[in-house]
């Protein structure tokens, strides 16, 4: 009776989906981008129930909590993905990296459509050049 029970719990446990913070950059928000990074992480977890920061962007508007309101939302999840924009890792992006690092979560690069994990803090951009960078991109998106 006690090795039934044991696998009825773990069998739970290995079904229960893992959650996945997504950070990207606020550009990508709403794009064919972010579409396609969604399906290829979906690819690479299957089972994942994600947490896209794009679905609370008016929430956080109100909340008044700058990163501590994503951070919030990592603390509620296994594991965090993020991908670059146009090569570059933006400062909210970099500070979320570091902040799931130092809560010992697995982290990963979303990089040609796979996912690869790091296991220390990546070099992120300024705000400064974070907003610089989104003009580019729109910019170069428009065209």
């Amino acid at each position: 009776m006690r090795v039934s029970a044991l696998r009825s719990r773990k069998a739970t446990t290995v079904s229960k989906a893992v959650r996945i913070y997504y950070a990207h950059a606020k550009c990508i928000y709403g794009t064919s981008r972010e579409r396609q990074e969604i399906e290829c992480i979906r690819t690479c977890f299957p089972n994942c129930a994600m947490v896209n920061p794009n679905r609370y962007e008016a929430e956080f508007s109100k909340s008044g909590l700058g990163m501590d309101y994503w951070f919030g939302h990592i603390d509620r999840c296994d594991s965090l993905i993020y991908s670059r924009l146009m090569g570059r890792v933006t400062a909210g992006v970099g500070e979320e990296i570091r902040y799931a690092l130092s809560a010992r979560k697995p982290v990963y690069e979303l990089k040609k459509g796979k996912a690869r994990r790091i296991r220390r803090p990546v070099k992120h951009v300024s705000i400064d050049e974070t907003l610089h960078l989104f003009q580019i991109w729109r910019s170069r998106r428009s065209k």
